[in-house]
C-alpha cells in the first residue's frame, strides 16, 4: 500500500519539476499574441487584469482569473472585475529561480488584498492550485493536482496555462489522467 501511494504521489506531483520557460503547444490558439518572458525574479508579471478571460483546452470557454487562484488564497465571494498582481522576489538560488510572494488584490464592490507562495521559474510564475488525495481502504486511491504557471504575452495579456493530472487504483488497477488549458486575461489600466 506504502509503494502504491508513494507511486500515486510521484505521478502527480511529475509537473511541478518542469523549470523549462513556458512555450506554446498545440492548445495555445494561433489567434492569440506570443509569450513574453517575466525576467526570474517574476515581477514583469506585476499589474491589472481584468477578471473575466477566455479559455482554451479543456477549461470552459470563459474563466475568471480569481477562479485560477490557489485555494488557500481565494476568498469568497469573487465578485471582482479587477485583479490586481504583484511579485514580492525572494533570495535566487544557483539556477536564479526563487520562491516568492504573489499579492493579490481584488477590486469590485469591495477590496479584498492577500498574499501566498509562488515560486518564479525559468521567468514564469508557478503554483499549484489545488490538489487533494483520498484513500477507501482495499478499494481505492488516488489524488489529483493542479498547476498553473503564469507569464504574460507580448501584448500586456495575463497567460495563464492550467495543468491538472489524477492518478489513482481501482481494486489494484491503476487509472490516470490529464488536462491542458490556456487563458488569456486582458490588462486594465496604465
Amino acid at each position: 500500500m506504502k509503494t502504491a501511494v508513494l507511486l500515486a504521489w510521484v505521478c502527480l506531483t511529475a509537473g511541478c519539476a518542469s523549470t523549462a520557460p513556458l512555450q506554446k503547444d498545440k492548445n495555445y490558439p494561433a489567434a492569440w499574441p506570443d509569450l513574453a518572458t517575466l525576467g526570474s525574479d517574476g515581477r514583469g508579471l506585476e499589474g491589472a487584469y481584468a477578471n473575466a478571460g477566455v479559455a482554451t483546452g479543456d477549461a470552459k470557454p470563459a474563466i475568471l482569473l480569481t477562479s485560477l487562484l490557489p485555494e488557500t488564497a481565494k476568498i469568497r465571494p469573487t465578485e471582482a472585475k479587477v485583479v490586481s498582481l504583484k511579485i514580492v522576489p525572494g533570495k535566487p538560488d544557483a539556477r536564479g529561480d526563487s520562491q516568492a510572494r504573489l499579492q493579490i488584490t481584488l477590486q469590485g464592490d469591495v477590496r479584498y488584498h492577500y498574499e501566498c507562495d509562488v515560486f518564479c521559474v525559468s521567468g514564469n510564475v508557478f503554483y499549484v492550485q489545488s490538489s487533494d488525495f483520498g484513500v477507501i481502504p482495499y478499494i481505492a486511491m488516488g489524488g489529483s493536482q493542479s498547476n498553473v504557471t503564469l507569464t504574460k504575452a507580448v501584448d500586456g495579456s495575463l497567460i495563464a496555462k492550467i495543468d491538472g493530472s489524477s492518478a489513482g487504483l481501482i481494486f489494484i488497477v491503476p487509472v490516470w489522467g490529464a488536462s491542458h488549458a490556456w487563458a488569456r486575461f486582458p490588462r486594465v489600466g496604465d
